[in-house]
């Protein structure tokens, strides 16, 4: 009787010892599944990234290039206002280049507005029309 009481006691332990295999088994399982998909979080996550910085270089890059353009638009205005008295048939081509250059001026203030984020009080552009005459 002895004998099979170790006997019963030594099956007990190892079916526990076996059991406790499984566990680790499954619980080991569970931590590479997590350790994957924690991995592809912080794959996408860094993809986003990089691919929101490359997008927001791009749209820098938009906005200095309109609003260089502006500057030079608005600068030949300036230069075609302060050009004096013509005879009359140059008055019409240079009224003509006039209108051609505010028509360029109001596009590229509409391009740089739109390209602003107006729920930034900071961006928001004032309303009035491109000016000649000013500084």
């Amino acid at each position: 009787m002895a004998t099979d009481m170790i006997a019963l006691i030594s099956a007990g332990i190892a079916l526990l010892a076996a059991g406790g295999a499984w566990g680790a088994v499954f619980v080991n399982r569970r931590n590479a599944t997590d350790t994957i998909k924690t991995q592809v979080n912080i794959g996408a996550r860094n993809s986003r990234a990089s691919v929101v910085s490359a997008n927001r270089q791009k749209w820098i890059a938009s906005i200095r290039a309109d609003v260089a353009d502006f500057i030079a638009t608005r600068q030949q205005l300036l230069l075609l206002a302060g050009s004096g008295s013509f005879q009359k048939a140059g008055m019409d081509a240079l009224h003509a280049e006039e209108r051609m250059l505010h028509k360029h001026a109001a596009m590229l203030r509409a391009r740089v507005e739109m390209r602003l984020n107006l729920e930034k009080e900071e961006d928001h552009v004032s309303r009035t029309p491109v000016e000649v005459s000013g500084s």
